[in-house]
């Protein structure tokens, strides 16, 4: 996926106090809010982001937010990408309409529209799994993964799969200038991020 400069919708996590932050495995998270926020993500200073569809994002991101929500250094966030359907901006994300085995690197999906190569998806099944993975191709009702992003977990039908990526807060300040708004630093976790 690429992340351009612009407004996304993000979900918020913070790790559990009593578990060490561990950067490869998503568990014993909070949902902040229970729902996605607005934010502005630009590219920080040294890094520059590629528009491009066939596009890398930057490694670390800035993330403006209003200053009301909690974030905090080591919390995790989602940065989604995003479409419109029927006059409303939403989550670009569909779900599994077969089950996934590990190691497979095609997942047949109910929608397909809006999803592109190069996207970084997170496919989530809430009971078992979250991970990231890579489109190499789309095909109707289908995602094709590079064989280097094959699934390291198994997947069941309707587990969700997002235009997304995952990044770790490294640290934040608050602007002096743009008003009740904070600046995050945003660092990309980790490729795989399984469960288990």
């Amino acid at each position: 996926m690429s992340v351009g400069r612009g407004t996304h919708l993000a979900r918020i996590y913070r790790q559990m106090q009593e578990r060490q932050h561990n950067l490869n495995v998503l568990r014993d998270l909070e949902d902040v809010y229970g729902a996605d926020v607005w934010a502005v993500v630009k590219p920080t200073e040294s890094e520059i982001i590629d528009m491009g569809v066939q596009s890398d994002t930057a490694r670390r991101l800035d993330l403006w937010l209003e200053s009301k929500y909690d974030l905090d250094v080591g919390y995790l966030v989602e940065v989604k990408r995003t479409r419109v359907l029927d006059g409303t901006r939403a989550a670009l994300q569909t779900t599994l309409s077969a089950d996934a085995a590990v190691g497979a690197v095609t997942l047949s999906v109910a929608d397909e529209t809006g999803f592109r190569s190069g996207d970084a998806l997170v496919v989530w099944d809430e009971a078992s799994a979250w991970e990231e993975t890579r489109v190499r191709s789309v095909g109707t009702e289908r995602l094709t993964l590079h064989t280097d992003c094959a699934l390291q977990a198994a997947y069941s039908t309707g587990a969700v799969v997002r235009a997304s990526r995952l990044y770790r807060v490294m640290d934040q300040r608050i602007p002096e200038d743009v008003g009740p708004y904070r600046v995050a630093l945003l660092q990309h976790v980790a490729s795989r991020m399984v469960v288990d």
